[in-house]
């Protein structure tokens, strides 16, 4: 049964500990609202009024993040430092001339709380400092947020499957994470906080050595509370420092009848394996390893509950069934039936015609256009992306106008819908 199997290094076991931290993208795309630069943007275009790194790190503490990574030079080459060998930085920006070094800024410490800092330059090399915040968006694509529903369900894809979660964590033109934002961490934050800060299983388990169930051998462990519990989320941890081992295990709870029911069948532990079930209320579970590659060494088992989040989920941008009544080669007009709330425009790019300048107006009563949104779908050419284009207003009708395609001249497989909040 034994296996050679690989066994992580010191570095490669602390980076699955860190679990949680962001990203911080911030350069003149922030400034022309485009998703990809170009590098031709002027450096003055960047200047954040109310820039407070405090605050930046603060949010991300808020959320529970262990760690930051500043971009301090993306693909478009502007260098979020003075740099002395081109003329696209920082040094060039009205920020640049007001608040003096950009990323001295962030090293210099408020408090005794720390947060990793790393600061990413060209051609990648990370420089990790331990940075101070002091009492010191998510956002998904085009300025729509991620409501605290979607961020928890983020958090237990990659967490609850042994790996990081990396959010980007944009900071807004004043240079400060939106309040919006910050609302939306904090029900993520407070939400995570309610579900594990109780382990129903934490003193009442104990593993088994391997045993014949069903005439399978199998490594069990044994979960007895002393009361029933209403649960609907475990947790396995693995000792991956001797590499992983567990490829394949489930979770049983025994019934009233004394019968075993599955509740959940999953491949591999490694660092971290958080899974989510229908919630079941017993005294009796139990952990059932049917393949490892050596004796399993499971560190932790724990049982918990989460709770409900429909007061976030309510919150959850709709998708509006809308009527086409204009479609021509560069145009598509929509007709949501009625006058409502709207929060984005999202445009699906079809493979042969793609746009990559638009403008988006809208409108009461037919013909009557206002308020129109003009931007560029940054590398719509090579990345065929759905896009999201927030709007933040109120209207029956919806017009979106073409003014510059990237690849062929018509509208003609290209989707646009509406989001409502």
């Amino acid at each position: 049964m034994k296996t050679n199997r690989p066994h992580p290094t010191p570095p490669q076991v602390a980076h699955h500990a860190r679990e949680f931290y962001g990203f911080l993208h911030f350069t003149t795309n922030t400034f022309t609202d485009k998703e990809w630069g170009y590098g031709h943007d002027s450096p003055t275009v960047f200047n954040p009024t109310e820039f407070d790194a405090d605050q930046l790190i603060d949010s991300a503490k808020l959320a529970g993040m262990r760690g930051l990574i500043l971009t301090c030079r993306h693909h478009d080459g502007f260098c979020q430092w003075p740099s002395k060998f081109t003329e696209h930085s920082v040094r060039n920006s009205p920020f640049r001339k007001a608040k003096a070094k950009w990323c001295a800024k962030w090293n210099r410490p408020a408090d005794a709380q720390d947060c990793n800092l790393a600061f990413i330059f060209p051609p990648g090399i990370a420089i990790t400092r331990r940075m101070a915040a002091r009492n010191t968006s998510l956002i998904s694509a085009h300025n729509c947020v991620n409501y605290s529903q979607n961020l928890v369900d983020l958090y237990f894809a990659p967490v609850g499957r042994g790996t990081n979660f990396l959010l980007d964590l944009p900071p807004d033109r004043m240079g400060l994470i939106p309040e919006v934002d910050r609302q939306s961490l904090r029900g993520f934050r407070s939400h995570l906080d309610k579900t594990f800060s109780h382990n129903f299983a934490a003193g009442h388990s104990r593993s088994i050595d391997w045993q014949t169930i069903d005439g399978q051998s199998q490594w069990v462990i044994e979960i007895n509370l002393p009361e029933a519990h209403h649960v609907n989320v475990i947790e396995l941890r693995e000792d991956i420092r001797l590499g992983h081992r567990v490829d394949q295990w489930g979770l049983e709870a025994c019934d009233a009848a004394n019968n075993w029911q599955e509740l959940a069948t999953v491949q591999s532990v490694v660092a971290r394996r958080l899974v989510r079930f229908a919630s079941q209320s017993a005294t009796e579970f139990r952990v059932r390893i049917t393949e490892a590659s050596d004796e399993p060494l499971i560190t932790e088992a724990g049982l918990y509950f989460e709770p409900d989040l429909t007061e976030h989920r309510a919150q959850t941008p709709n998708e509006i069934a809308a009527r086409i009544t204009h479609k021509t080669g560069g145009e598509i007009v929509l007709d949501l039936q009625e006058s409502m709330p709207l929060l984005a425009v999202r445009y699906t790019p079809e493979i042969v015609h793609r746009v990559s300048k638009y403008e988006i107006a809208f409108a009461d009563v037919a013909g009557q256009w206002r308020d129109p949104i003009a931007g560029e779908f940054g590398n719509e050419q090579f990345n065929a992306a759905p896009q999201l284009v927030a709007c933040n207003t109120r209207a029956r009708y919806v017009r979106f106008h073409a003014k510059q395609f990237c690849m062929g001249d018509a509208l003609a497989g290209n989707e646009m819908n509406v989001l409502r909040v």
